[in-house]
C-alpha cells in the first residue's frame, strides 16, 4: 500500500487537474469548488440542497403540493372527489339552467263573489265567475319564447252552485287553455277542495306571451252551465257537513317558467 502526500497535484504541465482514466475512489470528504459531468449515480442528495428548475420527468412519487402553487394546467376530473365541499358556487359556469323564475300567490282569508256566469272564449265549453274573489291569478313577463310555464297549487272554493268544473287559461288570450280534468257532471259539488297541474308549452303561448310583457295567468272554477255563481274562495268551510270539508284551506297558485 502506497501513500502519496503532496501539496498540490497537477498535470505534466502544470497547466491544470491531471487525469484518472481509470477514475478516483475518494475516502472521506471531498471538497471543490463545483462539480460538473453526469451525476447519474448520485444518491442520498439532501431535497434542501437542490435548486433550479425541474427536469421533465414524471413526478408520480411527488407528495405535499402546495395547490395554490399550480399556474397552468387541466386538473384531472378523476382529482375531484364525488362529493363537493360545502362552499359557495356563485361563480360556477356552464350550468344549465332549467327553472328560469318562479312565484307563488297564496290566499290565506275569505272572497265571496255573487256573479253570473261568463263563456271562455265564446266556445260554450267552460262558464266561470269572471272575478278575482273568485280565481286564482298570478302575473308573470316570460324571459324566453322558448321556455314553458308551469301552473300548480290548490284551490278550495264554497259553492251554492255546482262547482264541477275547472280550467287555467290566459287573460289576455283565453284561448290559452288547459282544462284541468275536473268535471262532475253527475254529482252536486257545492264545495270543492283540489290540487291542480298543467304546462303551457312555448309552441302553445306562441306569440300571446312576449318576451318582457306582464301576462295573468288564472285558474278558476265553473258550474258547467251559465248559471249565476254565488260562493267564496278559501277558507273551505262548508257548515252542512262535518268532515274535512268544514275545515279552512288555502288556496295558492305557484307558476315556474322552466327551459324544456
Amino acid at each position: 500500500m502506497s501513500k502519496l502526500r503532496a501539496n498540490q497535484i497537477v498535470n505534466k504541465a502544470s497547466t491544470g487537474a491531471p487525469t484518472a482514466p481509470n477514475g478516483l475512489v475518494v475516502t472521506g470528504v471531498s471538497t471543490a469548488t463545483s462539480f460538473s459531468g453526469s451525476g447519474a449515480n448520485l444518491t442520498s442528495l439532501p431535497a434542501a440542497n437542490l435548486t433550479g428548475t425541474l427536469p421533465a420527468i414524471s413526478g408520480a412519487n411527488l407528495t405535499n403540493l402546495d395547490a395554490s402553487d399550480l399556474a397552468s394546467g387541466t386538473i384531472p376530473d378523476a382529482r375531484f372527489p364525488s362529493t363537493l365541499p360545502a362552499v359557495s358556487g356563485a361563480n360556477l359556469t356552464g350550468i344549465a339552467q332549467k327553472i328560469v323564475d318562479i312565484k307563488t300567490v297564496r290566499h290565506t282569508t275569505s272572497t265571496s263573489f255573487n256573479t253570473g256566469s261568463t263563456n271562455l272564449a265564446g266556445a260554450n265549453i267552460f262558464y266561470f265567475p269572471y272575478t278575482s274573489n273568485a280565481m286564482l291569478e298570478i302575473t308573470h313577463a316570460r324571459a324566453s319564447t322558448s321556455n314553458s310555464i308551469i301552473l300548480q297549487g290548490h284551490y278550495s272554493i264554497n259553492t251554492t252552485t255546482n262547482s264541477h268544473a275547472m280550467f287555467a287559461f290566459m287573460t289576455q288570450d283565453s284561448s290559452i287553455r288547459k282544462n284541468l280534468g275536473i268535471d262532475e257532471h253527475n254529482a252536486k259539488r257545492e264545495y270543492l277542495n283540489v290540487s291542480f297541474f298543467c304546462m303551457f308549452t312555448a309552441a302553445e303561448l306562441g306569440s300571446s306571451a312576449p318576451v318582457g310583457t306582464n301576462r295573468t295567468y288564472a285558474v278558476s272554477i265553473g258550474s258547467g252551465d251559465n248559471r249565476t255563481h254565488t260562493g267564496s274562495r278559501c277558507p273551505n268551510m262548508h257548515g252542512s257537513y262535518s268532515d274535512t270539508s268544514n275545515n279552512p284551506h288555502y288556496s295558492e297558485i305557484t307558476l315556474m317558467e322552466v327551459v324544456v
